[in-house]
Parts: structure tokens; C-alpha cells; sequence
């Protein structure tokens, strides 16, 4: 799995490398000549791309996280999202986000992929 999950992401990185280019030279060459449609298109190529990348980047991170075992245990998913929400909070603080948490919500889990899901 691993394996397989490293040569699809290189598979995908390299026309998503292609495609990051090239609308990194429409912006530097041609912006003059581009009109606010045409900006707003290339902002939407560059997102998605960006997008995909993560996405890659999440499945190689669910591939190595898969190598060990299952550890079942008992998982307070409050903390948990809280933790995920203060992590997000601090990657964009431009953003305005209100979140409300019901506390003390358990479950049985291995703690590693119920963060990976709750993150995803």
C-alpha cells in the first residue's frame, strides 16, 4: 500500500507541477493583458492545484500512519477537535471562525486515525 501510495502521489505531483507552472508564467508574462475573469479563473487553477497537492500530501500521510498497529483505546473527541481547531486556528489566523464543542464526547479508537479523519 505504501509503495503504491508513494508512486500515485509522484504520478499526480509531476502534471500538477506542470500546471502550477504554467499558470505561474501567465500571471508573470501576460497579467497585463489579463482581465479580472481571466485573474479570477487563474486564482481558481491555482487553488485547486494547491488543493490536489494537499490532498497528495494527506495520503502519503495516511499510508505511513498505517504501518503500525491498532491501539484501541478510549478517545475524549472534544479534546481532540479542540486540538485540531487550535492547530487550524494557528495555520490561518486571518481566518474568523467560530466553533462549538460538546464536551466530554468519547469514543473507542485508535487516536492517530481518528485525528487523521477528524483533521481530513
Amino acid at each position: 500500500m505504501e509503495a503504491f501510495t508513494y508512486s500515485v502521489s509522484h504520478d499526480l505531483r509531476a502534471p500538477l507541477r506542470t500546471i502550477s507552472g504554467f499558470s505561474d508564467i501567465l500571471e508573470d508574462e501576460y497579467a497585463h493583458q489579463l482581465d479580472d475573469q481571466a485573474r479570477h479563473y487563474l486564482e481558481r487553477v491555482r487553488k485547486g492545484t494547491a488543493r490536489m497537492d494537499q490532498l497528495i500530501n494527506d495520503l502519503l500521510k495516511l499510508s505511513r500512519s498505517t504501518r503500525g498497529e491498532l491501539h484501541r483505546n478510549d478517545v475524549n473527541l472534544s479534546k481532540l477537535v479542540q486540538e485540531i481547531f487550535e492547530d487550524l486556528l494557528h495555520a490561518s489566523p486571518q481566518r474568523d471562525v467560530e466553533l462549538h464543542i460538546q464536551p466530554n464526547i468519547h469514543a473507542q479508537g485508535d487516536k492517530r486515525f481518528l485525528r487523521l479523519a477528524l483533521e481530513n
